[in-house]
């Protein structure tokens, strides 16, 4: 047996190395499948061909746009129009209790509504919804909360089907290039009290805020579903239908012109760009130099543009975000190790001694070993000798932390705490003399006794 096999064996051999040496072939003389080659099931896709704008050009581009048109605008037409949502509106309140002059219904009611109302509503007139709502002793939802829900629901979802037409890279993510167009044609003009010179200036501020803080994936594209969900995204979409925001708001007319009027102000060269002497000047003129240096160290090109300007601003004006933490950290950690050391502290809290000295603060600065100490129980490491990104995102602290290392004013900020809050303390303790009868005796007179 075990010389049979062996035979066998070796007749195998000889006849796999005469087919191999002589691989079958086609008419064209292309190898095909058979004893001695191996078929081939896996060919690679070839690189799409895009245009500048980064969608697929050609006839595969226009099919691509047609379909996406085509596929939102089945989907829109299924959406409730303006009228349909009032006019449910009005049948909920028709079927509502008054309680504390605030409408709410049963689920019964609810449930006769849901038969009133067109095909296009019908879908949200549902147990599981019903139940999402707080509901009082009798069962009973809030009619406005219920009616504010559909409304949000409705334009969330037309944005929604609106953005897909502007993803043409890839379904369901945007580009920085196609959130700017798909704004440019729908939203921006539409802002109430901006100016037609200020929306290109107006739609990088924007963007700036979204790409810069949102949640974007590896390849810095925007995810629609995450994006339409947003908080941002709703405050924006109020402004550009005309909506009053905060003033506070980073999408406000006012912000907007307030942080280009900084950078025009700072820009002293009329270059369209800022040196690190320009940039010492922003805010109270209190960052250090060494900051300013290394945060130059991590800009494109060594420049700052109003580009990068926008991202400089957000990560100041949201510093316990986590994008503008890490933005930060970057410009701590000098030599890229992915952590921060006392090396860290030493080279960062000196210039703020330094500056510290040169503003003449009316207290000694404090030793650097304190400081040191100070800061690492704040930031509270998984390692005793290392502070990471991870760190200073999970004590809740890392605004505090980089502000200690990068400004004089918010480092004596932090340092004088106590004598700030109990200054504060005192003043609302203090009696008013203006309104005060017994402090102003003109006011004695009008006092009603009991």
């Amino acid at each position: 047996a075990a010389q049979q096999m062996q035979q066998t064996w070796a007749a195998l051999t000889r006849y796999n190395a005469r087919h191999k040496a002589q691989p079958p072939k086609s008419e064209t003389g292309a190898p095909v499948a058979g004893p001695g080659a191996i078929p081939r099931f896996f060919f690679p896709k070839k690189e799409a061909v895009t245009d500048a704008g980064g969608a697929p050009s050609g006839g595969r581009g226009v099919l691509w746009g047609a379909a996406a048109d085509e596929t939102a605008g089945e989907r829109l037409a299924g959406m409730m129009t303006s009228e349909e949502v009032e006019s449910m509106s009005a049948l909920l309140v028709k079927h509502s209790a008054s309680l504390d002059a605030e409408p709410r219904i049963d689920y019964d009611s609810f449930c006769k509504v849901g038969t009133k109302v067109g095909r296009r509503a019908e879908r949200y007139f549902t147990a599981s919804l019903f139940n999402s709502f707080p509901r009082d002793h009798y069962y009973r939802i809030q009619t406005n909360l219920f009616v504010q829900f559909v409304r949000a629901s409705e334009e969330a979802a037309a944005a929604h089907f609106e953005l897909l037409k502007f993803c043409a890279a890839s379904p369901g993510f945007l580009t920085q290039d196609e959130f700017s167009r798909f704004l440019s044609e729908k939203f921006i003009p539409n802002a109430r009290g901006l100016q037609p010179i200020e929306q290109m200036d107006y739609l990088l501020h924007v963007t700036h805020c979204f790409f810069f803080l949102g949640h974007t994936v590896g390849d810095g594209k925007l995810a629609i579903p995450e994006l339409v969900a947003s908080d941002d995204f709703s405050r924006l979409m109020g402004v550009c239908r005309g909506g009053t925001p905060d003033p506070r708001s980073w999408f406000s007319v006012q912000t907007f012109r307030r942080v280009l009027d900084n950078f025009r102000l700072l820009d002293t060269k009329k270059r369209g760009k800022l040196s690190q002497v320009e940039l010492m000047s922003y805010g109270t003129r209190a960052m250090t130099r060494i900051f300013v240096h290394h945060l130059f160290q991590e800009l494109p090109h060594g420049q700052m543009t109003y580009d990068s300007f926008l991202d400089f601003v957000l990560a100041m004006e949201h510093k316990r975000h986590p994008k503008s933490l890490a933005y930060l950290f970057r410009v701590l950690d000098v030599k890229k190790l992915g952590y921060l050391t006392t090396y860290n502290v030493n080279v960062f809290y000196k210039a703020v001694y330094v500056l510290s000295a040169l503003r003449k603060y009316s207290s000694q600065p404090p030793d650097v070993a304190d400081v040191h100490a100070e800061l690492f129980a704040m930031a509270r490491p998984a390692d005793s000798l290392h502070i990471t990104l991870a760190d200073l995102i999970a004590c809740g602290m890392g605004d505090t932390f980089v502000n200690m290392l990068t400004d004089a004013d918010l480092f004596w900020a932090y340092n004088n705490r106590e004598f700030t809050l109990q200054e504060q303390h005192e003043e609302e303790q203090q009696p008013n003399a203006a309104n005060d009868p017994f402090l102003n005796p003109g006011l004695q007179h009008s006092i009603t006794p009991p």
